[in-house]
């Protein structure tokens, strides 16, 4: 799979992954961490607050409800951890 291909691929169904010709799965995930990132208000996007999530994307990369709101737990719990962005315990 070439760079470019694969980028426009992400960049280009991240709201529509199950349209991805070329990784759909990536697209999935960029999905699914964009709409987490925006229910937590970790940023916003052009499109504001309005995120229409395909369900579909979760079962696309193996994951359920339950998983999703693990990862949901765990991020909050990274967040709030100010060590996690300091570059130097990265690499340690």
């Amino acid at each position: 799979m070439r760079a470019r291909s694969l980028r426009r691929s992400i960049r280009a169904c991240h709201h529509t992954p199950l349209d991805a010709r070329e990784a759909p799965e990536l697209a999935a995930i960029i999905h699914i961490a964009d709409a987490v990132c925006l229910t937590m208000g970790i940023g916003l996007g052009g499109d504001g607050l309005y995120y229409p999530f395909v369900d579909q994307a979760l079962a696309l990369v193996g994951l359920d409800e339950t998983d999703l709101e693990v990862i949901m737990s765990e991020l909050a719990e990274q967040v709030g951890d100010e060590d996690i962005f300091q570059l130097e315990n990265q690499c340690t």
